[in-house]
This record gives structure tokens, sequence and C-alpha cells, in this order.
């Protein structure tokens, strides 16, 4: 293993016990909190995705996220609803029905995308369902970058990425709260940390050459 990806995988592991210490509200005195955790777990999402686009056709680059994501998705929102159904007096305040554990497996994968637009077509209605639990709320940003990332890597050809990703990310200062754009605004708040991610990598392909 390198260097680079060693340091890469304890940011990994830092993000995440930065979060896991957050919900069980042993953070307290820490300089870094959950917050933190998750922008810093982005921004390495955001350097990977730099090279995981390379040398790869857009059909190879959505099937690599699928695969990568979705079924570990769909096992642990099962567990997570087993564990709701079962022990419900655990945490009463967090459990959640049928409607948001189909939500989370069905609508999630797509990023909201597919329901926020077939769903009202179909029933005149939105659809609104909440996560199994609501540590999910950042799997919906990340795969909306994935998706915004594929459509402007792969269909709209564009150059420096992480300077439109940044612009993008400007108007979660407007408080927009479209369903198709973000939700709780949070996929347009997060999209600087992509893109310093990228902007990162970039950096580092260059100074190499």
């Amino acid at each position: 293993m390198s260097e680079r990806n060693l340091g890469i995988d304890l940011l990994r592991v830092l993000s995440i016990a930065l979060v896991i210490l957050n919900h069980y509200d042993l953070s307290k005195g820490f300089l870094l909190g959950g917050t933190h955790g998750v922008a810093i777990f982005f921004m390495v999402s955001g350097y990977c995705m730099y090279y995981s686009t390379h040398n790869r056709t857009g059909t190879e680059f959505l099937k690599a996220r699928f695969w990568r994501l979705i079924p570990t998705l769909i096992i642990c929102a099962t567990i997570t609803q087993a564990i709701e159904w079962t022990l419900p007096y655990v945490q009463p305040d967090r459990t959640q029905g049928l409607k948001a554990y189909i939500g989370t497996i069905f609508c999630l994968p797509s990023g909201n995308l597919i329901c926020d637009t077939l769903w009202p077509i179909i029933t005149r209605r939105q659809f609104h369902y909440s996560w199994v639990d609501g540590a999910y709320w950042s799997l919906l940003v990340e795969i909306r970058f994935y998706i915004l990332l594929w459509l402007m890597y792969y269909i709209l050809k564009t150059k420096k990425i992480a300077i439109y990703l940044s612009i993008i990310g400007l108007f979660a200062s407007f408080n927009l709260d479209i369903p198709l754009i973000s939700k709780s605004q949070d996929f347009l708040i997060y999209l600087g940390f992509f893109a310093f991610g990228m902007a990162y990598k970039a950096f580092e392909n260059k100074e190499r050459h």
C-alpha cells in the first residue's frame, strides 16, 4: 500500500470515527465533531472520484459506483429496519415504518431523482418519506454527487469540474429547497468539499508531472 493510499484510508477512518463519536454523544471536548467528519469524508470522496472517472466510460463509472454502494445500502437499511421493528423501545423517536424502508431502498439509490419525477407524474402527488435512520442523509448527498459528476464529465464533457462544482455550491446561499436539487440544503452546501478533493487531486497530478 502506498503512503498516499494509506493517508486516504486514515482520513476515512478519522471521518467515520468523528461521526460515530458524535452520534453517541462522545465528542464533547474534541476540536473536531461529526460535521467535520462528514466534510472530511466528502473531500476524500472528491479526491477519489477524480481518478475514478479516468480511463472509464460513463456506463463503467455508474456500474462501479452502483456495485460499491447500493448493495451495502440495501443490506444496512434492512438490518436497521429489522432492529427498529424488533427493538422499537430502544429509541422510539427514531423508529420508522415500512414506507421509510421502501423509500430508502428504492428511492435513495437514484438520489431520489426517480421518485421525485416519476411518482408525481403517476400519482399527481409527491412521495414523502423518511430514511430508516437519519444518518442516511449523507448517502443522498454522495449519490447525487456521483450523478452530477457523471453528467458533467461524460455527458457535458466539462473541463475543470471542481470550479463549476464550487460555483453550483454557492447557490446554497439562496436557500433553495427544490426536491430535484436539494433536500435540507445538504447537497448544495457540501458540493464545495467534493470540489476541494477533486481540485487537490488535480494539483497533485500536475505537481507529479
